[in-house]
């Protein structure tokens, strides 16, 4: 192992990264500007005293600390880590379906195989497999015949070719949905009971939804989503005359677009969840998600998630 890589699980921008040293660094993003910030915690894991000194020269950092991505691509373009907390960042966040909450950047030696292949291996010197976030895994082949190419990102070179008309979207084909959470700079916690809900306005709640369904939906338009504890029946009706039951662990939402995250992917977007909302503590929910059609209002998704202790939905779920 060379490099681990970790969303912090409560901090939907924040990141961690530490080497097989133990030194440790935290990264920041800035989503909406894509900046970022490297914060050097004990250590520093991915070697870039030099480039933050440099940029700091340059005046790159804004009054937070954070420099535009085309300004950390500049300075570590030729690094041993290039383009590192970009790359990083979109790891753990628009690279796949389901991003890991944890990823694991191999050493340049390490080769995975089975007992007989590595004692052949001992026996000549062999690169890694598996790819890492080094400069030597992270060297890629483009070649055309219609247009100038230059050393960059593989996202800035999609960008330069129309985003590679053809290539699947995924989120636009598939239907599928996480919590993100992001906590508030000046409210802390507070201590309850295990059976008492706890107040969602201690931070910030958010639902990442994707679906084919939004290509025809106007992003200002509001969704509907409904959430009910599962394993729970509906009360006994003890008279033919006596009214249809309800379920009283059931609530009905219209959610709104959080205008605070980019936009994304034309099937991808966040959607902020209100402070008002509620949740009993390790408890099984059952969510379902409606849009609006004409007249009509119809199911696109449904999933079932947890809750930890505090309430809180158990985020990447």
């Amino acid at each position: 192992m060379d490099l681990v890589t970790a969303r912090l699980p409560d901090q939907t921008n924040r990141f961690v990264v530490r080497n097989s040293k133990g030194e440790r660094a935290a990264i920041e993003w800035d989503a909406e500007k894509n900046s970022f910030r490297y914060q050097m915690e004990t250590g520093d894991p991915l070697d870039y005293r030099s480039v933050v000194k440099a940029l700091a020269h340059k005046h790159a950092f804004d009054a937070r600390g954070f420099a535009r991505d085309e300004n950390w691509m500049a300075e570590t373009l030729i690094h041993r880590y290039p383009l590192a907390l970009e790359r990083i960042v979109r790891g753990h966040t628009r690279i796949t379906l389901n991003p890991a909450s944890i990823l694991v950047s191999l050493d340049n030696g390490y080769v995975h195989s089975n007992w007989t292949i590595k004692r052949s291996l001992d026996l000549v010197k062999s690169g890694g497999t598996h790819g890492a976030l080094d400069d030597i895994s992270s060297t890629g082949v483009l070649l055309s015949s219609f247009a100038p190419t230059k050393d960059t990102s593989t996202s800035r070179v999609a960008a330069s070719f129309d985003g590679f008309k053809g290539r699947r979207d995924y989120r636009s084909e598939e239907s599928g949905a996480e919590w993100l959470w992001r906590k508030t700079n000046d409210l802390q916690a507070i201590a309850r009971g295990p059976e008492e809900p706890r107040a969602l306005w201690m931070g910030e709640l958010f639902l990442r939804i994707w679906t084919p369904a939004f290509a025809r939906l106007d992003p200002e338009v509001p969704i509907n989503i409904t959430m009910e504890k599962t394993g729970f029946g509906l009360p006994a009706r003890i008279r033919r005359s006596d009214p249809e039951p309800v379920k009283a662990c059931k609530q009905s939402l219209a959610l709104h677009r959080a205008t605070s995250f980019p936009a994304g992917l034309s099937g991808d977007r966040i959607y902020a969840i209100p402070a008002s909302v509620t949740l009993q503590p390790q408890t099984p929910y059952d969510i379902s998600i409606w849009i609006g059609e004409g007249n009509q209002r119809r199911q696109i998704f449904k999933f079932t998630f947890r809750t930890d202790s505090r309430g809180m939905p158990v985020t990447g779920g």
